[in-house]
């Protein structure tokens, strides 16, 4: 086994001004894996999870409270001061991860020139740039002067311009376009063939590793149904006003939207079927369009009522008044309105889902009801 983390725990930052007060909350917790040696390995998880923080604590940048981490048997520790070079990382935020005023040359060329592995360089970096599929015209472009999908692939020939044999991918599809996540997708799994790469792709998105891996929706579903789930994922309970809600406001993808409003649709027996939907956030330059296309997949005949929260959401509002109208949508930038609203509209008998992002915080309008 190439990675091996056993009971792993990371404190977060304790709160309370006198010591006997102060409570601190794991960032994770028992936390255990391996990873076998040229395996592609997947860790999915909601935004908040602990998921950069298990990849920070793997690339020796954050220590932690309780366990041990092993690389080809060796503590993590040894062994990255043994192969320096030999893990490297694609940050999610592939922008503020290169330095501004650096060309696309100096940037690919940089592990290089601070392992002091300068002979060819020049010759290498063309290289490098080549097997990421870019042309050689773009070495003295800057970073603003690239689309996103260029920029992270000139990220990805940066990590693996020292050989790594490990590559963590933290959120490396998150903020680029769906037809650019595939094109990185094919790009990846050809650089682990040919560079015999043992990688942990880090993501929020279970559709875009689920095609990375081979796996179709019922595999996919397969697997989660044994898996425990965290709280507000489709939790399903009554108020004390009769009013059935479902909190699911710890996630929201496109797909997982659509799954969730069809539910609503079907359920029968109640008096009005109502929708509180919130912001999906990152989602990358085509994310007003997925709104404003979740509002038009909405529909009158099996929906009553549609209430918004954000800005995004309200491109949400905007597509369902295309075959709602206006009396039946409504949007709304201040939570507290929005939760006013809902207690107006939601009475015994109806049934409302509560779903957007975890960072949108939706589940505080279920006060209301």
């Amino acid at each position: 086994m190439l990675i091996t983390a056993d009971s792993l725990i990371k404190h977060g930052e304790k709160k309370g001004f006198f010591p006997r007060q102060m409570r601190s909350t794991p960032r994770i917790s028992n936390v255990s894996f391996e990873i076998e040696k040229g395996q592609c390995a997947g860790l999915v998880g909601e935004s908040g999870s602990g998921k950069s923080t298990l990849a920070r604590i793997l690339l020796g940048l954050e220590k932690i409270d309780h366990g041990k981490v092993q690389i080809d048997r060796k503590s993590a520790d040894t062994w990255r001061k043994m192969n320096r070079g030999k893990m490297s990382v694609v940050f999610q935020d592939y922008r503020s991860s290169v330095h501004p005023s650096f060309t696309v040359k100096e940037i690919v060329a940089e592990p290089m020139r601070l392992l002091k592995q300068e002979k060819n360089v020049d010759q290498k970096i063309l290289s490098l740039l080549e097997q990421v599929r870019l042309p050689s015209s773009l070495l003295n472009q800057y970073a603003h002067q690239l689309s996103g999908g260029q920029l992270q692939r000139v990220c990805i020939a940066r990590a693996i311009s020292t050989h790594p044999s490990i590559l963590i991918l933290d959120e490396v599809l998150s903020s680029l376009d769906v037809s650019v996540q595939v094109q990185i997708l094919e790009l990846l799994e050809t650089l682990k063939q040919e560079l015999d790469m043992t990688i942990l792709m880090i993501t929020h998105d279970i559709d875009a590793i689920g095609q990375h891996f081979g796996l179709n929706e019922r595999q996919i579903a397969q697997g989660l149904m044994q898996t425990k789930l965290t709280g507000m994922r489709l939790e399903l309970f009554k108020t004390e006003k009769g009013i059935t809600v479902i909190n699911d406001a710890y996630n929201a993808r496109p797909t997982s939207m659509k799954a969730a409003i069809d539910l609503v649709g079907d359920m029968d027996g109640f008096a009005n079927r109502i929708l509180v939907l919130g912001d999906m956030l990152e989602m990358g330059s085509e994310e007003e369009t997925y709104h404003y296309e979740l509002g038009r997949y909405i529909k009158p005949e099996f929906i009553d009522h549609v209430m918004t929260y954000g800005r995004l959401g309200a491109f949400i509002a905007e597509g369902a008044k295309k075959s709602f109208g206006d009396t039946r949508v409504f949007s709304f930038m201040d939570k507290e309105e929005l939760k006013k609203k809902l207690a107006d509209v939601a009475g015994p008998d109806d049934v409302v889902l509560v779903k957007a992002s975890r960072g949108m915080r939706l589940e505080e309008v279920i006060t209301a009801l």
